[in-house]
């Protein structure tokens, strides 16, 4: 009975023994690990730097972009702060001790805290040996604006005002000075003297005789002025 007892043992410790072995030789160090759930983690060295440029294979038709980054003080963090216009980025690679992150373009998210690895057993990832991106990059776009033609100035020319004097008007309680009225008086002849009883006109004592004379004296001085041969005539006689 100990007999057997004693050969269960041994048997029970060398099965124990062949099952530790094959766990000890697979004890070799795991794959590497990202803290970042943004990012796939692989194993190795990929660069695009020179002559070498890792895009095309990482991300099919690629080719290496530039882009704007800044890293913190530890060179532990990445930020992505510029994509310019004319790139269409496919990814960023971060890479970090024996191993790299690949970040998709579309996992981006806000490009921040872009990180390696962990390193081995540090639970904290490598530091940052290098990083490049990925991506298309066409030609940049330039808008050529036409000069344009300054305007002219439009001015306004108003016709100066005229001002059209008025008449003065006659103020309020003065009396207009009017024409002076001229009086006519018309002086009639006296009335003649009655007829006597004899039916023979009254004698006034006038003498009209002197009137017939100077009647006369200007119907000849008349004609004389319209007869120049009449004029000459008597001038010559004269």
């Amino acid at each position: 009975m100990r007999t057997s007892m004693a050969a269960f043992g041994v048997a029970v410790s060398t099965a124990a023994l062949f099952a530790f072995l094959p766990l000890s030789a697979s004890a070799t160090p795991g794959d590497p690990v990202s803290d970042d759930p943004r990012a796939t983690v692989h194993a190795g060295n990929v660069e695009s730097e020179g002559d070498r440029d890792d895009c095309p294979k990482l991300w099919e038709g690629s080719v290496r972009v530039t882009v704007t980054a800044t890293a913190d003080p530890t060179n532990t963090y990445l930020d992505i702060t510029d994509v310019p216009d004319n790139v269409d980025l496919a990814g960023v690679i971060v890479k970090g001790g024996d191993a790299y992150n690949k970040y998709d373009a579309d996992k981006l998210g806000d490009g921040l805290d872009l990180r390696s690895p962990l390193a081995g057993n540090s639970g904290k990832p490598a530091t940052i040996s290098h990083w490049f991106a990925c991506g298309a990059e066409g030609d940049t776009e330039t808008t050529t604006s036409e000069p344009t033609t300054p305007t002219s100035p439009t001015s306004t020319t108003s016709a100066p005002e005229v001002t059209v004097p008025t008449e003065p008007t006659t103020p309020s309680g003065t009396t207009s000075a009017s024409a002076p009225v001229t009086t006519t008086t018309t002086t009639s002849a006296a009335a003649a003297v009655g007829a006597g009883d004899d039916g023979e006109l009254a004698d006034t004592g006038a003498n009209v005789g002197w009137l017939a004379f100077i009647a006369a004296a200007l119907v000849l001085g008349g004609a004389v002025l319209l007869t120049p041969r009449l004029r000459n005539a008597l001038l010559r006689r004269s």
